[in-house]
């Protein structure tokens, strides 16, 4: 949060660390959360809360997010992911040179690939929207660790045991929650 806080990271880079640090899911998982999965409701837990319904992985003959399932989600760590979307959200309109639909705001991946914004302004507007219900404009899972890694490394995090620069994956979040929760 300091490390945000100076200017160190980035929005996007700080909504990543938080999203895999919340939740413990596959880099595959978090790639494939679209921006309409975010909520602010009251339908899970009675008082209105931030929810995100993350695609299920490694499921036999699944389809790309054919399966979702809700996780609710601390307030600061959603408001960083809002900041995120709206930051992410302004850079595809820019592209676009035009205002997107509600629709189309909710097919845009929570995670961009870079290259889909440049893709975006050569694709026609009738076939916006079938691109962005595709995989395409998602960030490919190694391209989503790595930005892990880097955000990692500009925390400049030590290890007690090493001595060395804290090596990170997402992996290593995944099994400290589970450690935690056990």
């Amino acid at each position: 949060v300091h490390r945000y806080a100076e200017g160190a990271l980035r929005v996007d880079e700080y909504a990543c660390l938080l999203m895999f640090k919340a939740s413990g899911r596959r880099p595959v998982q978090i790639a494939s959360i679209k921006c309409k999965d975010f909520s602010y409701s009251p339908k899970y837990t009675g008082s209105p809360t931030y929810v995100v319904q993350i695609p299920r992985a490694k499921v036999r003959g699944g389809k790309f997010r054919s399966i979702l399932k809700p996780y609710a989600l601390v307030n600061s760590v959603a408001q960083v992911v809002e900041l995120h979307i709206k930051e992410q959200t302004a850079k595809v309109e820019a592209a676009l040179g035009r205002r997107m639909t509600p629709q189309e705001l909710g097919e845009l991946p929570l995670f961009i690939d870079v290259n889909t914004i440049e893709e975006i302004q050569s694709v026609s507007q009738e076939a916006l929207m079938d691109y962005l219900k595709s995989e395409l404009p998602h960030i490919k899972r190694s391209n989503l660790t790595n930005r892990l890694k880097s955000a990692v490394k500009k925390l400049k995090i030590i290890s007690e045991r090493t001595g060395e620069p804290l090596k990170s994956n997402a992996y290593r979040f995944r099994y400290t929650l589970g450690t935690r929760a056990a």
